[in-house]
């Protein structure tokens, strides 16, 4: 009895050691629509208005969301690259997912788009259907089949049917075991972590948790060094007026929001600064005299949805990040936001 109940929880460990590395979650608390909106793929569409899927009005707007899928893709062929899904069949499910969920949440408009861009990037077959699924080549005849029909074993090896798979029993038997992954690439994830807050106000402070492990924080020094190099040839952040500074005594990269610079034009400013100077010629000029102190934080939804985290949010994406939580705490009057992701 014993001897079952440990037996129980090493399946149990390995199995959320496997789990760590799925976007598409499918449980009682979660489904794979959901987890497309918390890594940040969120569009509403309108049925009186064209899908604008791919357009980035200018380089000031956060990533739109043909980026944001892309960023998704590549995330999936990272975390492939370093054997974090448990077979093929898994990856396979986890690239549908992301296919269907787009699709779907675009009412299937764009969809020729959507489906070239897919197989662009993944190198994957797709059946030809209103929600099309993958396809690869059966192991015996070479004939492309639909990656439910599996070897229940490996779920490494895809087959038309009984036939097929018996008529390959002896090549297969072979390797079937072997193809077996009984843990993923990458056993401890290592997690970082973006910090946002009403009183930091359009700052953003991204740190990693190595929790006193060396293994860790030497990967995660690793981590940041390629993640600084990134961000500092970031266009959005340099059109935004954004310094990115590598804090490395406290592993973590800060997004440092700065005042134009004396003389420069931007239009958004100046469109602002026109109303407010509109606003205030119609007052008596008695809050000039107040000797209330200016509001130095944001609203806490602004905190939450800042366009530096969408950009952030995708730049993560593409190295292969999971969002896993978002938390909320509050220190004193402020608010603070803290998005939690998995890295390789």
């Amino acid at each position: 009895m014993a001897e079952r109940k440990k037996l129980q929880v090493v399946k149990s460990n390995l199995h959320d050691m496997w789990d760590n590395w799925i976007v598409f979650k499918k449980n009682e608390i979660t489904n794979p629509h959901l987890q497309l909106k918390k890594q940040g793929i969120n569009f509403q569409v309108s049925s009186e208005l064209p899908v604008d899927f791919s357009t980035r009005i200018n380089v000031r707007e956060p990533p739109c969301m043909q980026e944001m899928f892309e960023a998704l893709l590549y995330g999936i062929l990272f975390r492939n690259k370093f054997e974090l899904y448990h077979s093929k069949y898994t990856f396979y499910q986890e690239m549908q997912h992301a296919l269907h969920e787009v699709l779907k949440m675009l009412n299937y408009q764009k969809s020729e788009m959507i489906i070239k861009i897919f197989q662009e990037i993944t190198r994957i077959d797709v059946s030809k259907e209103t929600l099309p699924r993958i396809v690869v080549p059966c192991d015996f005849c070479g004939n492309y089949v639909y990656i439910i029909k599996k070897c229940d074993q490996c779920q490494n090896s895809f087959f038309c049917d009984s036939n097929c798979l018996k008529a390959a029993s002896k090549s297969h038997d072979l390797k079937c075991l072997d193809s077996i992954r009984m843990t993923p690439g990458v056993l401890m994830p290592l997690q970082v972590e973006i910090h946002s807050g009403t009183d930091l106000k359009e700052n953003v402070i991204i740190y990693y948790e190595h929790e006193k492990l060396f293994s860790l924080k030497m990967r995660g020094e690793q981590l940041f060094s390629h993640f600084f190099r990134g961000f500092l040839k970031n266009k959005w952040l340099k059109s935004n007026n954004y310094d990115t500074i590598e804090d490395r005594e406290n592993s973590r990269i800060i997004f440092a929001k700065l005042e134009p610079e004396e003389g420069s034009f931007d239009e958004a400013s100046l469109s602002d600064n026109e109303e407010l100077d509109d606003e205030e010629d119609k007052k008596d000029g008695s809050n000039a005299h107040s000797s209330n102190p200016p509001d130095e934080s944001i609203k806490s939804d602004e905190a939450l949805n800042l366009p530096v985290i969408q950009e952030i949010k995708m730049f993560l994406l593409n190295q292969g990040g999971i969002l896993q939580d978002i938390l909320q705490e509050t220190h004193q009057n402020f608010v603070h936001f803290i998005h939690i992701y998995y890295f390789p």
